[in-house]
């Protein structure tokens, strides 16, 4: 209300106070602003508003142990419908799965049907929910993951770790990660010509091993 109050006294083009008043109009009834169908250029003018309810929500139900396995089909639905996501865990499974080791956790898991616990579970769905992506870089000291929207090319990519980087971009070094559990390390790697020279163009994908090479 306040930023529509000053856009009455400014000379615009009308296009985001004619976006703020339907968002006014649509709170006033009660009504959510992911649930009004901007376009893009509806949602680029409002952007720096942060709006709570236009952002992406995760719906996470939490059952009985005993429940934990049973289809909550309608409310899923429900959820989904209203273009949020939806996910089931056990906090006292979860729990549970806190206090083994890594090999009994996997066995406790699979003998309750279910591939990853909730923690594992709620990252994904997070990272599907954002459209994001992760590529890997390898070095003596440190293995990192770097999340990136999807669709980003190596240059941008390169950007993400430093600016010198994608400024002084000659190349990117790139190894699928299943390639990388197979082969152990980068040399092995090349050596089974498993590693890929890109240019700034390429677009990664998730869970591409990148080294970068540069010059600055």
């Amino acid at each position: 209300e306040k930023r529509l109050e000053r856009l009455s006294k400014e000379k615009t083009d009308g296009r985001e106070a004619a976006v703020l008043e339907i968002c006014r109009e649509a709170l006033e009834r009660g009504r959510e602003l992911s649930e009004i169908g901007l376009d893009e250029q509806g949602r680029r003018l409002i952007s720096g508003f942060g709006f709570l309810t236009q952002k992406p929500r995760i719906v996470v139900v939490n059952v009985s142990e005993d429940k934990a396995s049973e289809r909550l089909a309608g409310l899923r639905e429900q959820i989904r419908a209203r273009g949020q996501e939806f996910m089931v865990m056990s906090a006292p499974l979860e729990m549970e799965l806190t206090r083994l080791g890594e090999e009994d956790g996997a066995e406790f898991l699979a003998d309750l049907g279910l591939q990853a616990g909730a923690r594992d579970r709620f990252v994904a769905v997070c990272y599907s929910m954002l459209d994001l992506i992760s590529f890997l870089t390898v070095g003596n000291d440190e293995v990192r993951a770097w999340p990136v929207a999807r669709g980003t090319t190596a240059v941008e990519a390169a950007a993400k770790i430093h600016s010198d980087i994608g400024r002084g971009f000659i190349r990117a070094e790139v190894i699928a990660y299943d390639d990388y559990v197979a082969f152990a390390d980068e040399a092995a790697c090349r050596e089974a010509g498993k590693l890929r020279v890109q240019g700034r163009d390429y677009v990664v994908n998730d869970g591409d091993v990148v080294h970068f090479r540069f010059n600055v």
